[in-house]
């Protein structure tokens, strides 16, 4: 049994802290930004998942589980902004939805997971919209 200190390979990306806009898009696809947060990817050997804290996907004050009296829904999706590796210069953004919506266009299933004790949340860091 070791008694040294455990060596972790932490990811690059998971060292960065992204900014995140949080949308509300309306069934006329106007977009309003509600609010804004920062956010970190982690990976694991198989996914990649978006870490933020729960009341930027829940858009719910964390301590009283209210919506905000300004933004009286909750976010439809998030605007993630990050860099071009290869051109650190050059930023990009992309949006990800936070829920799986019906033929109806009703939200079925939040695309997050809440964690079960800590005030977080996580998403597939897929990115599924290239803006």
């Amino acid at each position: 049994m070791s008694s040294g200190p455990t060596i972790v390979d932490v990811p690059s990306e998971s060292l960065r802290s992204h900014y995140l806009e949080m949308l509300f898009t309306n069934d006329q696809g106007e977009t309003t930004i509600q609010a804004s947060g920062t956010a970190f990817f982690y990976r694991t050997e198989r996914r990649t998942f978006l870490v933020t804290a729960r009341h930027n996907v829940a858009g719910r004050a964390w301590r009283t589980n209210e919506l905000s009296e300004r933004y009286p829904v909750e976010p439809n999706s998030i605007r993630v902004h990050g860099h071009v590796a290869a051109n650190l210069g050059r930023s990009v953004h992309w949006d990800m939805p936070l829920y799986e919506y019906d033929s109806e266009g009703d939200p079925l299933l939040p695309l997050w997971l809440e964690h079960p004790t800590m005030i977080t949340a996580m998403m597939n860091g897929q990115v599924r919209q290239q803006v």
